[in-house]
């Protein structure tokens, strides 16, 4: 069976070789030649889309809704022309597709199936964005994690990884969301738990305020609060700030979406390789 890895970043060269190992036949386009010769993947390199019984987008397989995810090329490829191309008798595998994405894919007809709702990765995917968000704290702030403040907003897997690790090196950490279930949880995980409500109004001085919730909660009015207080948003889009908010922040506001792509690419590309190979045993097609 043949897969083609479609762009993306170090994650789908890392995850490209974890499917060779398990047996595939793998090309990569949409990657520069040189740069997978720099990571030992260039026999891997494809000049053309060449047909496959698998096709693998990166995640996210669009960042800006209307090209394919490709940062390692210098070419550009259209979201819609390229899975207009695609054969509908291939299985295709995307990341982190939107609404507007799925139902496009309903209307092409294509088999699709979009990785990043896997429970166990973003289950495993949480570890390496928890320990990305740790080492931009560490990387930021001219202080130890041991004996500062921190705030986690939300309580889902990523903030729940992070605000564990955070507390088992030393760290205060109060956890703030609206989900009375959440605040529980988090509670019975030694944190302290507070309304997202109050916090907001009042948040404090924590060294620094860890986001996960992809909402625009914090304004302005928020950020005149938290003055020298660094503030990382992990969410994905729309992220968690205004952007006069953003201005408010200044350099103290880091947004650092799609972290695993950028710390950890080559466990993170074998957690997105592992996912799909999952998905396909259930299908019984390896």
């Amino acid at each position: 069976m043949n897969i083609l890895i479609f762009g993306g970043d170090l994650r789908q060269i890392s995850a490209a070789k974890y499917f060779r190992s398990a047996g595939f036949d793998v090309k990569i386009f949409a990657v520069n030649k040189d740069i997978l010769e720099k990571y030992g993947a260039s026999d891997m390199y494809s000049s053309v889309p060449t047909p496959s019984d698998i096709t693998v987008f990166p995640l996210p397989t669009s960042s800006d809704g209307e090209n394919i995810n490709c940062p390692l090329c210098d070419t550009s490829f259209d979201f819609y022309d390229t899975f207009r191309a695609l054969s509908p008798a291939s299985r295709v595998f995307v990341g982190m597709a939107d609404s507007f994405q799925k139902k496009f894919f309903g209307e092409i007809k294509l088999n699709v199936t979009d990785y990043f709702e896997s429970d166990e990765l973003q289950i495993e995917n949480a570890v390496p964005t928890a320990e990305g968000a740790i080492e931009l704290f560490l990387k930021h702030e001219p202080i130890t994690l041991m004996d500062s403040s921190v705030a986690v907003i939300g309580y889902g897997r990523v903030a729940s990884a992070l605000a564990k690790r955070l507390r088992l090196l030393g760290a205060s950490v109060t956890v703030s969301a609206r989900s009375e279930k959440d605040l529980a949880l988090s509670h019975t995980d030694a944190m302290k738990a507070v309304s997202l409500k109050k916090f907001i109004k009042e948040p404090g001085h924590p060294d620094c305020i860890f986001n996960t919730v992809p909402a625009k909660l914090f304004d302005s009015a928020f950020a005149a609060r938290i003055k020298d207080t660094l503030f990382i948003d992990l969410a994905s889009k729309p992220f968690g700030v205004t952007e006069d908010a953003i201005s408010e922040m200044g350099d103290k506001y880091i947004r650092a979406s799609s972290l695993p792509g950028k710390t950890a690419p080559v466990s993170a590309g074998r957690i997105i390789a592992k996912a799909i190979i999952k998905h396909l045993e259930r299908e019984g097609k390896t």
